[in-house]
């Protein structure tokens, strides 16, 4: 249950981030994100890890960065919409 509890602050920001005008074509290009390529995801994980296993990383070191670097992606993806 806690494990989504970033939606509705990741939302806010967005919606605090965007101008007013274009609020509502945020919150659906940010929920079709979400839901398609949030979804996705599970599916990029294990070939993310071995690119960066063969760059030098190790298994942990890996994941990590596979987790930062989706997330940052998201984050400047909904930044670049407003």
């Amino acid at each position: 249950m806690s494990g989504e509890m970033w939606v509705g602050v990741t939302l806010a920001v967005c919606i605090e981030v965007v101008p007013v005008p274009l609020r509502t074509s945020a919150v659906a290009i940010y929920m079709f994100i979400i839901s398609n390529v949030g979804g996705s995801v599970p599916l990029l994980v294990p070939v993310l890890k071995s690119a960066f296993e063969n760059l030098g990383y190790n298994s942990t070191s890996s994941l990590r960065g596979n987790m930062v670097n989706c997330s940052a992606k998201l984050t400047f993806t909904l930044i670049e919409i407003g």
